[in-house]
């Protein structure tokens, strides 16, 4: 009994010990969710910066000075103003992504209309073949088929390159352009009248146009930055071979972040990884839920931050995390993941306030699973057992607590596990009594 009592003992003492190293590595760094917060919202003022630069100098190319010295441009500078113009505009369209992520979320809708319409066609015209004709119209209706796929994809494929290297490369050279007109201001037109004018919206112009190739090359190098964001080292040395994961899940805060920040880029004060992993918790898939158990399960370990406080701060989270420890599918990781997380939290919880079955959800934890994975994972059923009692061990700290599982049938340990919990934590339930 001793022995069981030390080693659940040094089990809980070793995940603290290793949570304080990872805590002391990342001591004097930023949150890897606070760099991106900060990032994400000078980029999307930085975008709405360059959008409105460059709307501004379209509009003052097109208004000003084709519209009112357009006969007293020369034509050298009427093909820099059409050139830089072009560069502008798909300078713009890539500051949106329209580039990268919108492109695809036209064409797939698109691309499932066509093949839907298509396949409706021929189903209706094969109907009225033989079967020997029908083979052959099948076969060639194929070959055609892969044939305009192949060169739509090849189209599409050639534009997406020329104007994603446009939009890279087009600035530097608006950049030149511009930076080289201003030095030698030699722009006079031949109207002597019009002179001072036309000098002076050009000059607007490309300082317009410079402010916009500078800006872009600004929000580019943000927008690299966010991308190449590199893992903690302390998740890599203690996240128990969560490092992958963390990665993943990093990658999908930073797209729900930028997206948060396109719409407004004043990000709500209490946005971090933990709020986007408890609200993972809240959704409708079984998914995001692993998503979100994963998350809040590599921060619980390395102790990078409290989740405690956020997790009990939403009641549906918090009954959405008990009733994951009944989950019966064939992998277990839903289940041991939500154990740890519940057990983290245990000591702040109170049975009153819990949801209707809650305790029975818990004590689930100390009987084998007939779909568990026991083969593949042999420690996973000891891992449950000893995290089920460990929510209970923490969970009869409190004397209220102990008065309310009295109350609850079949919640008390099974006598072969009681040896495993603490002797203070067997004398209060004993006392209140809760077991025998």
């Amino acid at each position: 009994m001793r022995e069981s009592n030390n080693n659940n003992n040094s089990v809980i003492q070793g995940q603290h010990e290793g949570g304080s190293s990872a805590a002391a590595l990342q001591a004097g760094r930023p949150e890897p969710d606070a760099l991106i917060n900060s990032i994400a919202i000078i980029r999307a003022f930085t975008a709405k910066v360059v959008a409105g630069v460059g709307f501004l100098a379209l509009t003052w190319s097109t208004v000003v000075l084709l519209g009112g010295f357009v006969s007293a441009l020369p034509i050298k500078e009427f093909w820099f103003l059409t050139f830089i113009s072009m560069i502008l505009a798909s300078t713009v369209l890539s500051v949106y992504d329209y580039v990268n992520e919108t492109y695809a979320a036209r064409v797939n809708p698109t691309f499932g209309m066509i093949t839907g319409g298509y396949f409706t066609f021929l189903s209706k015209f094969e109907a009225n073949l033989s079967a020997g004709c029908a083979v052959r119209c099948w076969r060639l209706c194929v070959m055609l088929l892969v044939l305009l796929i192949a060169m739509a994809l090849l189209i599409g494929l050639l534009l997406i390159d020329a104007v994603f290297i446009v939009s890279l490369v087009g600035p530097m050279a608006t950049m030149a352009i511009s930076l080289t007109r201003l030095i030698q201001h030699d722009y006079d037109g031949s109207d002597a009248s019009s002179k001072g004018k036309l000098r002076a919206a050009l000059f607007i112009f490309y300082s317009l146009a410079l402010l916009h190739s500078l800006c872009f090359y600004f929000w580019l190098l943000l927008h690299l930055s966010l991308e190449m964001l590199p893992i903690p080292a302390s998740i890599e040395e203690y996240g128990h071979g969560d490092g992958g994961y963390y990665q993943m899940l990093l990658r999908q805060y930073l797209q729900e972040t930028k997206t948060k920040c396109a719409n407004d880029p004043k990000l709500p004060g209490d946005w971090n990884l933990v709020t986007y992993a408890v609200g993972l918790l809240d959704s409708a898939s079984p998914d995001d839920h692993l998503d979100g158990l994963r998350m809040l399960d590599v921060l619980a370990i390395n102790k990078q931050r409290s989740v405690r406080l956020e997790l009990l701060s939403s009641r549906h989270s918090v009954q959405n995390l008990i009733e994951m420890l009944e989950w019966d599918g064939p992998d277990q990781e839903m289940r041991e993941r939500a154990a740890r997380i519940v057990a983290d939290v245990a000591a702040a919880l109170r049975v009153a306030q819990m949801p209707a079955g809650a305790l029975h959800c818990i004590s689930s934890l100390l009987e084998a699973s007939p779909r568990s994975d026991t083969l593949k994972k042999p420690k996973g059923g000891k891992e449950l057992i000893h995290r089920g009692l460990q929510i209970l061990e923490r969970l009869a700290r409190d004397e209220h607590n102990c008065r309310e599982m009295c109350k609850t049938n079949g919640c008390s340990p099974r006598s072969q596990h009681q040896s495993l919990l603490p002797r203070s934590s067997r004398q209060n339930m004993t006392v209140n009594g809760l077991i025998s």
